[in-house]
């Protein structure tokens, strides 16, 4: 008797020991898994290179404490604003403060001959550039990461005529970090930036916040 009762509590210490092995094994197997879907989860961030296809886009509305203080000549010092002086791919050099202070409004290009979504776009940038150079469109491509060489030739095959310089990580950031290219940027005529788009875009897309630019520049011309 007292060795069917030893036999029986031994089975029992047996059972309680295989429930907590067996409950140990499920909750390893479940901190297993929820780490694994976090990790899966927390993807690092695409090259630059690449962005979505749908693009992101930022606003800005012009401060109306500045907008109704702006006169037609731009001041340069009292210019704040981005700027750079750069190599074109023929040598030259270009300085961005140039360009301001025409009364037409200034697009900036952020581009590489080997972005893959840079090249998708720039046959609707050429045939925006020629339908609004006489309008006043002024328009210059910062080509990141590349060669005179490569921008030369690629800009002669895709019939691009407006201005190219080569850019640098320094000058990403004078004009408030770039994320991914192609990003494309809109100011006015004394600097200002109207409004900013990372990703491809097409030409109704152009159109459409270069109108808005135009419209502002007439605005300002008649303050």
């Amino acid at each position: 008797m007292k060795q069917k009762t030893l036999i029986a509590a031994a089975r029992s210490e047996s059972l309680t020991l295989l429930k907590a092995l067996s409950f140990a094994v499920l909750f390893a197997l479940s901190v297993g898994l929820l780490t694994s879907c976090s990790e899966s989860t927390s993807k690092t961030k695409p090259d630059s290179s690449e962005v979505s296809k749908e693009g992101t886009e930022k606003e800005f509305t012009p401060d109306q404490s500045v907008t109704s203080n702006t006169v037609s000549n731009f001041d340069l010092s009292a210019y704040e604003g981005p700027t750079f002086t750069l190599a074109t791919p023929d040598g030259s050099t270009m300085t961005f403060t140039d360009m301001l202070g025409k009364g037409k409004p200034l697009v900036v290009n952020f581009w590489g001959t080997w972005c893959g979504p840079c090249r998708r776009e720039m046959p609707e940038f050429v045939k925006i550039y020629d339908e609004y150079k006489s309008k006043g469109l002024q328009l210059v491509g910062i080509a990141l990461r590349d060669t005179p060489e490569k921008v030369k030739a690629y800009t002669s095959q895709a019939g691009i005529k407006w201005p190219m310089v080569l850019g640098n990580v320094e000058t990403a950031k004078a004009f408030g970090g770039i994320t991914g290219i192609p990003t494309t940027i809109f100011y006015d005529s004394q600097g200002l930036e109207l409004s900013r788009y990372v990703g491809p875009m097409s030409f109704k897309m152009f159109k459409e916040r270069l109108d808005s630019a135009l419209l502002h520049e007439s605005e300002l011309a008649s303050l």
